[in-house]
This record gives C-alpha cells, sequence and structure tokens, in this order.
C-alpha cells in the first residue's frame, strides 16, 4: 500500500485517498493540462507531498454540482501546476462554446 503523505481535505478524506492511493500518489497528467510533459515520457513527476498536496478533480468537465457524486473512478489525482492549467483550459473550453452559442442564437439580429 502506497503511503499518502498529506492528510487531504477533512470533508471528503476517504475519496481523496482512494484517488491519490491509486494514482501511486503522483501526478496523473499525461498531457490534460496543455503540456506535453516530454521531459518525464508524458507523465508530470510532481508527487504528493506535505504542503504539496495533489488536487483530485474530475476527469471531464462537469457542472459543479455534479462533481460531489462522482466516485474514484471519475476523479485523477493533480498537482497544483496541472491543476491551475487545467482549469484555465476548461474555462476557455467553455467560454468558447458559450460564444458560439451566443452566436448561433443570435445570428439573425445582426
Amino acid at each position: 500500500m502506497i503511503a499518502v503523505a498529506s492528510p487531504g481535505p477533512i470533508i471528503g478524506a476517504d475519496l481523496w485517498r482512494q484517488v491519490v492511493t491509486a494514482a501511486f500518489g503522483r501526478c496523473v497528467c499525461s498531457g490534460q493540462c496543455g503540456q506535453s510533459h516530454k521531459k518525464y515520457m508524458g507523465r508530470c513527476p510532481a508527487e504528493d507531498a506535505p504542503g504539496k498536496p495533489l488536487h483530485v478533480v474530475s476527469r471531464q468537465r462537469v457542472n459543479p454540482g455534479i462533481e460531489i457524486t462522482l466516485g474514484p473512478a471519475d476523479l485523477m489525482a493533480l498537482c497544483d501546476g496541472c491543476h491551475g492549467r487545467l482549469l484555465v483550459k476548461r474555462r476557455n473550453e467553455l467560454r468558447a462554446e458559450l460564444v458560439a452559442e451566443m452566436h448561433k442564437s443570435s445570428g439573425s439580429l445582426f
């Protein structure tokens, strides 16, 4: 069994531990954040450590209210850097979808 360095959050600690343990205490990003991680054979080298715990996030972009219902198979462990880049990437994707929808629905106005 892998020893998880940080205690994780109080709420959802068991789920956090399951996901981080399944990831062997290491960031599982293999490009989802937008970086190729070529230097490290395609996978981020960051590990769970005191003061630098891994984030547990959904594998797919979902509505925030749905995230609470996800199980370990639907979640992944990411380091702080990959997590931040993934959030920006997902926000930009959502923004682009909303703008496209807005243009599509208001196309006849202009």
